[in-house]
């Protein structure tokens, strides 16, 4: 069997990868959807079986990640997330189980492998590019300080104020 007759037997499979802040709330009132440095996040998948004809049987979407900054496997960070069955152009959303952290802010990376239950071979289109080998495959992710998330909420609440203020000197001069 050559590499094209396994490229037509092979899943292919669109995937984009996310996080789910488990920060708190800031301010009181906002909960930020960004992930905060030692605050709890979770992975999130949307699988599509690109297969028009036929269904994915299943398998695992396996995570390391890296919060160093720079890319590098760390085993003590792995994260297994299972992939339900697909039927033929149908997706799935799917979060993890397991809350992760990070106590490094900034650029982060998660390396990936997927499997499927009958071990056949996948192509990916991920983060829009095809992916033909899975090997050494890094998405970067950004990491906030809490400082930041004060920054970005304090410019929309001081945008907001001047806007009621703006609001209340036109009201003023039309009277």
């Amino acid at each position: 069997m050559d590499d094209h007759d396994r490229d037509a037997d092979a899943y292919m499979l669109e995937i984009s990868c996310s996080q789910k802040s488990e920060s708190k709330r800031y301010f009181k009132l906002f909960k930020p959807q960004e992930i905060v440095v030692d605050e709890d996040f979770r992975i999130k998948l949307k699988v599509k079986n690109m297969n028009g004809k036929r269904a994915y049987p299943g398998g695992s979407f396996s995570a390391y990640l890296s919060y160093s900054g720079e890319p590098e496997l760390n085993p003590r960070n792995l994260e297994i997330i299972h992939i339900p069955e697909i039927p033929p152009n149908e997706s799935v959303d799917i979060t993890s189980e397991y809350v992760l952290r990070s106590q490094h802010a900034g650029t982060n990376y998660l390396y990936f492998l997927v499997h499927s239950e009958d071990f056949k071979k996948h192509i990916l289109l991920m983060e829009r590019r095809l992916i033909l080998q899975l090997e050494n495959q890094w998405l970067p992710f950004h990491i906030s300080t809490k400082e930041e998330i004060y920054q970005y909420y304090g410019v929309w609440i001081a945008v907001a104020l001047s806007i009621v203020a703006l609001i209340i000197s036109i009201a003023q001069a039309l009277r």
